[in-house]
């Protein structure tokens, strides 16, 4: 008896998936997700990166500690 390549139900759904890969890539690379990725892989250190610690908080927010005003205000407590 010959075998031979058959269709089953996996074979549909990898087809399927494969679909749906292809067009959200298409949707990714349409959408400007190639200079996005681009633009993600400078360093923190680069003038273009905007630096977001020295925006003012939006009305009602609470301001933003980092971990060397928590150090601070911890140390200043153990000295009392």
């Amino acid at each position: 008896m010959e075998e031979r390549i058959t269709w089953n139900y996996t074979t549909w759904l990898n087809i399927v998936f494969l679909v749906l890969a292809f067009a959200l890539l298409v949707r990714f690379l349409r959408t400007g997700g190639r200079q996005m990725m681009a633009m993600m892989n400078g360093s923190p250190d680069d003038s273009t990166s905007q630096d977001h610690h020295q925006q003012a908080p939006p009305a009602g927010a609470e301001p933003h500690l980092n971990d060397s005003d928590v150090t601070q205000s911890r140390d200043r407590g153990n000295e009392q």
